[in-house]
């Protein structure tokens, strides 16, 4: 626990799992309640994150790792550190930074190595 009310800080193995999304890591800090965290910051080597979302109308399963996770529920959204890998439906991104913005489907990644993208047809 910290000192502030609702951050609970998690070490060793974890793993948290809801109706539409799970996470596993080494490390993680959730923001909010512990029953509904508003944003959950993960590290690990990886760490790992699945959503499902519906994205444009259409149901798809968004897999992300990285050295850390921030996701943050309220926003939808996603932001990858340090090795970072993003697929959906097929198609693959990685980078040293990645951020999904799930709800608006919108990418930006960057990083040293620059960015790589596989597209499967």
């Amino acid at each position: 626990m910290d000192e502030q009310d609702d951050i609970i800080h998690f070490e060793g193995g974890f793993e948290l799992q809801a109706k539409d999304w799970y996470l596993s890591s080494d490390q993680a800090t959730l923001y909010g309640k512990l029953d509904d965290p508003e944003t959950v910051e993960i590290t690990g080597s990886p760490a790992l994150i699945l959503v499902n979302s519906q994205i444009q109308g259409r149901y798809s399963v968004v897999n992300g790792a990285a050295s850390r996770i921030v996701y943050q529920r309220d926003s939808n959204s996603i932001r990858l550190e340090g090795n970072a890998t993003l697929s959906r439906d097929g198609h693959t991104m990685a980078g040293g930074e990645i951020e999904y913005d799930i709800k608006e489907d919108l990418l930006s990644a960057g990083g040293d190595g620059g960015v790589h993208i596989r597209v499967n047809p």
